[in-house]
């Protein structure tokens, strides 16, 4: 096998490895996983709104509660003292007005009581319904963590297998080829150093070569190979 012949088959190997990458950084679940932890960020926002409407609704619920109990106990004193034989008559009219003023109290208590009922028994059901969908992204958010660390160690193994599988390509490559080979991977980021020509365009960036370009890529060598004008990779004749 000669020196082009061997850059092409170390060529193949780095698209080998790229494409695997790319594959580990663009999984579906990968993609699904990010949409879906956003999406579990609004949820939690909308949890803590809904508890924080309700706390002050919660509160005025306790203390109406609070009272309707308070008054109702009251007026059970009340209406013992009013049935007890040795109540005076002035006695009973103070136990009768104070038993009025807290039956106006109980009333309004009952009512305030009720009116908070009604106004959380909505918030409560949409608080429910968030936490039920919160709880289903959580389980799907598992499972596809699990998915994506499988799926990546399956790659990774992979990966490794091609990175082991490129050394002794690596080093059959002359080492004036090979360096330049390997600067021009370097000024692309890493990844592929060099690409064919197919059909007069770079298979790197897929730039359409000029008339003049194409002339001379007709009389390169493995000594003179030329670099892409736009990206930079050794063009392969």
């Amino acid at each position: 096998m000669d020196s082009l012949e061997t850059l092409n088959a170390l060529v193949d190997a780095d698209r080998w490895i790229e494409r695997v990458r790319g594959q580990k950084s663009q999984l579906p679940e990968l993609k699904e996983l990010g949409v879906l932890e956003s999406e579990m960020k609004s949820v939690a926002s909308q949890l803590s709104e809904l508890n924080e409407a309700m706390l002050p609704i919660k509160a005025e619920l306790s203390g109406a509660t609070s009272l309707v109990i308070q008054m109702t106990e009251r007026r059970q004193e009340l209406e013992h003292r009013l049935a007890a034989p040795s109540a005076t008559p002035k006695e009973l009219v103070a136990v009768q007005t104070e038993l009025d003023h807290v039956n106006t109290q109980l009333n309004y208590a009952q009512s305030s009581e009720v009116e908070y009922f009604l106004e959380l028994e909505p918030m409560e059901l949409e608080l429910e319904s968030v936490s039920e969908r919160a709880k289903e992204m959580v389980a799907r958010r598992n499972e596809l963590r699990e998915s994506v660390a499988e799926l990546s160690a399956t790659l990774d193994e992979e990966l490794n297998a091609l990175v082991q599988g490129r050394v002794p390509l690596i080093e059959n490559v002359p080492t004036p080829l090979r360096d330049l080979y390997e600067r021009a991977r370097s000024n692309v980021g890493g990844g592929v150093g060099a690409a064919r020509v197919v059909s007069g365009r770079c298979e790197g960036c897929h730039i359409e070569l000029s008339p003049l370009d194409v002339d001379r890529l007709k009389k390169t060598t493995e000594s003179n190979l030329m670099p892409c004008p736009e990206c930079g990779r050794l063009l392969l004749p």
